[in-house]
């Protein structure tokens, strides 16, 4: 079971997450764990700035896109890669 974190998971701000793909309820992925992000990275119990297991040598970016709202950053991020 994921333990709830205190903060929202560090994932959301990170330029490898899956944006495109994000919907409450269904499993964060991103380009390190394309198939689902691990509950220990996500409850922030491993901290993804460092390699964890199987995670293709990809870890947390801090990403450049600054919106309020995740609509906001798809929209920002979709104008960046055009």
């Amino acid at each position: 079971m994921i333990k709830r974190p205190k903060n929202p998971p560090i994932c959301l701000n990170c330029k490898w997450f899956d944006i495109w793909n994000f919907e409450p309820g269904n499993a964060f992925k991103c380009k390190a764990y394309p198939n689902g992000i691990p509950d220990l990275i996500i409850s922030s119990e491993v901290n993804h700035k460092r390699p964890y297991t199987n995670d293709k040598n990809i870890q947390y970016e801090k990403t450049q896109i600054v919106a309020g709202n995740l609509e906001e950053r798809r929209i920002l991020q979709m104008e960046t890669f055009e």
